[in-house]
């Protein structure tokens, strides 16, 4: 019988392990493709010039344990590239290779996946599981067939038959009532028993049959649970994925029960750790967990930290520091954390953006508003730049926070006006900034115009030191002449266009500083690349005496001009003093003429 399986079971590896070729030019080779728990085997990378230190991850499924574990072993350098050996345990039915350097796995090298058989060549019951899965469509009942004959009391397979076959759309609903009604005269009546009719009348949406017995599964004990297909089935059943809370389960009682008669499960460790919520916390069974299970210590870790910071944080104070310091010293010393094989690896710590989420609950439930905005802030560093919805509401919530708790209205504004830039269709945005206009500033411009000269305002750059002008001359429809690097007196060139809103200040500030411009002998040149024909009409509405430039472009293209207004200081040696791009309605001329000149 044993033979007859190998043969069968070892062209059904075939499959799985076609991704040992890989597509790059670096190539990682297992020295068998049949594997054996408690035998030597080495791996080998071939052709790779990297010098840096590089690590095997063997990434397992245990038979006998509910969670996964992670073996880490270190390649040595040779002269044809990298080698090391290493063995499977006896309780491991699937293995995953990854390559690593320490910090993160190196996806150039094609991970490498592969069942495991026994010393005595015999297939546990899960590998079955996996070999099913993984099947084509027009042998999956062939995998079905020889696990049930090598493994008649099991009745987990079933329930891989019905994802298999709900995937490819195989499912057929009188097959499934035949199967249910065989299982329920064929099998005693024990947990694996009410957890396979529970699956099955809910696919069926018999909902009395299902109700009786998920109350007769809630009450027992099923070593099915221990396998992370079957738990995710049962998951997608009763709506209880790890991205779902159980807050408004209508089957909550019923699980929680179900997950304090399998404790160390993979359903209820799963379950533990989810983010989500807390309604289901058990801290006695999440220290227990944390102190078995390293692949998954971070995120039960998290889980802890974000209980004691909603329930208790007055009597965690140093509980959820140290906690606090574990995080930072895993994002911190990465290498060392994998070298030490505390966790998988860098991919197995929760996303940092989570922890900070959960940093930002704490300081806000501590009222310490600084740290608050500092969290935001260190999120908004943290996530890519291309994530604007994310980064945007960051700034909206660090403007609520000036608003509301430290009443400082100025960075209120500039930051809902980052959340605007980057997240403009959001009415909700708008609506505040619009808010904060109305009751803190008068302002005669409509709302956009008004937001644009903000939004410059903040933008505003003033030169880092001083720089002298090359060569450059101001050329003016009359064939003035005004020599930049030596003008004899005081410049300020004004960037605009007929069209700009927050160009109006400027202009207005222009005609009533007249005589301090005289005072400090300043000329303002007007500098548009608009058609001339457009530059004059607008101008005919100005009361001051405007010279039009004739080579405007040139001068825009030399200052790197790319939006307006812009205005840029130069003093009669021709020395640019500062340049400030953009301006809002705070802005005054008079202050920067008494500074520059």
């Amino acid at each position: 019988m044993k033979q007859k399986i190998n043969i069968i079971l070892i062209g059904l590896l075939i499959t799985l392990n076609s991704c040992l070729t890989p597509i790059s030019r670096n190539e990682i080779v297992i020295s068998s493709d049949t594997l054996i728990t408690q035998k030597k085997y080495t791996a080998k990378i071939i052709n790779n010039s990297n010098e840096e230190e590089m690590f095997l991850q063997i990434f397992c499924k245990s038979s006998k344990f509910p969670y996964y574990s992670n073996k880490i072993f270190k390649f040595n350098k040779n002269k044809n590239g990298y080698d090391t050996d290493f063995v499977i345990d006896d309780s491991v039915y699937y293995v995953q290779f990854n390559i690593s350097n320490g910090k993160k796995i190196i996806e150039e090298f094609n991970t490498i996946q592969k069942l495991v058989f026994q010393k005595d060549s015999n297939l546990l019951t899960q590998s079955f599981y996996e070999l099913l899965i993984d099947s084509k469509p027009d042998n999956y009942l062939n995998v079905f067939k020889e696990c049930r004959k090598t493994f008649p009391n099991d009745l987990g397979i079933f329930l891989i038959k019905w994802l298999y076959e709900g995937k490819y759309n195989l499912a057929d609903k009188k097959e499934l009532i035949s199967e249910l009604k065989y299982i329920e005269d064929n099998f005693p009546k024990n947990g694996d028993y009410f957890l396979v009719l529970t699956v099955g009348y809910k696919l069926l949406k018999f909902q009395d049959e299902f109700i009786r017995n998920f109350i007769q599964l809630s009450k027992s004990t099923t070593n099915l649970l221990n396998n992370d297909f079957i738990s995710n089935i049962l998951n997608d059943v009763l709506n209880t994925r790890i991205y779902k809370s159980l807050e408004n389960n209508e089957y909550k009682n019923l699980i929680l029960n179900l997950m304090n008669n399998n404790r160390f499960s993979y359903f209820t460790e799963r379950r533990m750790c989810s983010l989500i919520s807390n309604e289901s916390i058990d801290v006695n069974l999440v220290n227990e967990l944390i102190n078995k299970d390293n692949y998954n210590f971070y995120n039960l870790l998290l889980k802890k930290y974000y209980y004691l910071i909603m329930n208790n944080i007055d009597d965690s104070i140093k509980v959820i520091s140290d906690i606090d310091n574990k995080f930072e010293y895993a994002y911190n010393n990465l290498f060392e954390i994998y070298n030490e094989g505390k966790n998988c690896s860098f991919v197995q710590l929760p996303n940092k953006q989570i922890y900070l989420e959960f940093k930002y609950v704490k300081f806000n439930k501590l009222k310490n508003y600084n740290k608050v905005i500092s969290t935001l802030q260190e999120q908004i560093d943290y996530t890519p730049k291309n994530e604007t919805y994310l980064i945007s509401s960051n700034y909206e919530r660090i403007s609520d926070v000036y608003k509301n708790n430290l009443y400082n209205i100025d960075s209120s504004l500039m930051y809902l006006i980052k959340a605007y830039d980057l997240n403009s269709k959001n009415q909700n945005i708008k609506n505040k900034i619009s808010k904060i206009r109305n009751d803190y500033f008068s302002s005669q411009l409509d709302l956009n115009l008004w937001i644009d000269s903000i939004r410059l305002e903040n933008k505003r750059i003033t030169a880092s030191r001083k720089s002298n002008i090359c060569n450059l001359e101001i050329i003016f429809e009359n064939e003035r002449i005004v020599k930049l690097n030596n003008p004899n007196k005081n410049i300020l060139l004004f960037f605009y266009s007929t069209t700009c809103g927050p160009c109006e200040i400027i202009f207005d500030q222009i005609e009533k500083n007249q005589d301090l411009l005289n005072k400090t002998n300043t000329e303002v040149i007007y500098i548009s690349n608009e058609k001339l024909n457009e530059i004059k009409e607008f101008l005919k509405n100005k009361k001051m005496n405007i010279d039009i430039v004739k080579n405007s472009n040139e001068i825009n293209k030399y200052f790197d001009i790319v939006g307006v207004p812009v205005i840029i200081f130069i003093n009669h040696n021709g020395t640019i003093l500062n340049r400030q791009n953009g301006v809002s309605e705070k802005w005054r001329l008079d202050e920067n003429l008494n500074l520059f000149f």
